[in-house]
C-alpha cells in the first residue's frame, strides 16, 4: 500500500468539496495498482487525478480496472492510522479516455500485452484522439501503425475487444442493481459470455454465484424484462422454495402439492404452471 512519501502531498481537509455525508466523486487515471485479491477484487491504487495536480489511494472492489484505465469512482474519505487519507470506494465506472495523454496510459499502460509507452503513442499518434472507436470497427487498421505487423495488430485489437466487453458487463451488471463485489463474481465466473448468460436466464445465478439468491435474481430478471410466469422463475422459485424448507424447518423433502402449491403462493402464478414446470424437472433431474 502506498505510504505518505509515494505520492502527491493530499491536502490538510482531503474531504474538501466532499458532500455533507463525506461521498465524494473523482475522475482520473489509474497509476499504479499496490494490490489485488483476485478473488473478490479488492485492490489498492493510485488514481491521478484529472482536475487536479495530485494523486489519491482509492480502495476498494476495482474489479475489471488495470493500470492506465480512466475511472470515476465514488467513495467516502477515511484515515488509516499507517497510510493515511484514502477513498474508500462504493462505485466505479470506467470511462473512454479523452486526450493523447490519457490513451497513451491506456494502451501502453498494461493492460494489452506487446503494447507499451512507445508503442501506445505510435499508435495515437497515427491513428488519432478517435483511435478507441476507429478501432473498434476497422481494427485492421492497427497495422498502418509503424513496427505493428498483421499477426499482432489481431493479437492487439482482440485484447481491445475483450477488455470492451468486460467493461460493458460490468456497466450491464451494475445497471441490474449488483454492487462491485457481487458484478466481480458473476463476471469472474462467466467471463465475456457475462450479458449473454445473464441476460438469457438471470435467475442462473442464484444457483451458481455465491451471495446471489433468488430475490436478488428475481429483481435483475426484473430489470430485463422477464415474465412472472416464465419457466426459469418458476423453477427457480421451486428450488428456492426447498432450500428455505430444508435450512429453516429441516425438512428434508416436500409433498410435491404442498410445494407447488406454496410455489404459486410465492411467485404469484398459476398452481398449474408450478406443477408442469415441477413435472419437468423431476424428468430432467
Amino acid at each position: 500500500m502506498n505510504g505518505p512519501d509515494e505520492q502527491t502531498e493530499l491536502p490538510i481537509n482531503p474531504t474538501e468539496g466532499a458532500s455533507e455525508d463525506g461521498q465524494e466523486n473523482l475522475d482520473g487515471t489509474i497509476t499504479r495498482i499496490t494490490y489485488r485479491n483476485e478473488q473478490n477484487g479488492y485492490t489498492v491504487a493510485t488514481l491521478d487525478l484529472d482536475q487536479e495536480a495530485r494523486s489519491v489511494t482509492i480502495v476498494g472492489i476495482l474489479a475489471g480496472i488495470e493500470m492506465g484505465d480512466t475511472i470515476r469512482v465514488h467513495g467516502q474519505w477515511t484515515t488509516d492510522p499507517r497510510y493515511g487519507p484514502q477513498l474508500k470506494i462504493d462505485s466505479s465506472e470506467v470511462r473512454i479516455p479523452t486526450g493523447r495523454k490519457g490513451l497513451i496510459r491506456f494502451l501502453g499502460g498494461g493492460r494489452i500485452k506487446g503494447v507499451g509507452p512507445k508503442t501506445a503513442e505510435k499508435i495515437v499518434d497515427t491513428l488519432g484522439l478517435d483511435v478507441l472507436q476507429r478501432l473498434e470497427r476497422k481494427p485492421h487498421l492497427l497495422s498502418l501503425v509503424d513496427g505493428i505487423s498483421s499477426a499482432r495488430s489481431l493479437s492487439i485489437a482482440k485484447q481491445l475487444e475483450e477488455h470492451r466487453e468486460e467493461s460493458g458487463s460490468f456497466v450491464f451488471l451494475a445497471e441490474l442493481g449488483l454492487g462491485p463485489q457481487l458484478a466481480h463474481r458473476v463476471f469472474k465466473a462467466y467471463g465475456t459470455n457475462t450479458v449473454a448468460k445473464v441476460r438469457e436466464n438471470p435467475y442462473r445465478v442464484a444457483d451458481e454465484i455465491h451471495g446471489i439468491g433468488f430475490r436478488i435474481a428475481d429483481q435483475m430478471a426484473q430489470s430485463l424484462g422477464h415474465e412472472k410466469d416464465s419457466a426459469f422463475r418458476i423453477a427457480a422459485g421451486l428450488r428456492y422454495l426447498l432450500g428455505q424448507a430444508a435450512t429453516q424447518e429441516g425438512h428434508v423433502g416436500l409433498p410435491p402439492e404442498a410445494l407447488t402449491e406454496a410455489a404459486a403462493a410465492f411467485l404469484e402464478v398459476d398452481t398449474l404452471n408450478a406443477e408442469s414446470v415441477l413435472a419437468d424437472m423431476v424428468t430432467d433431474s
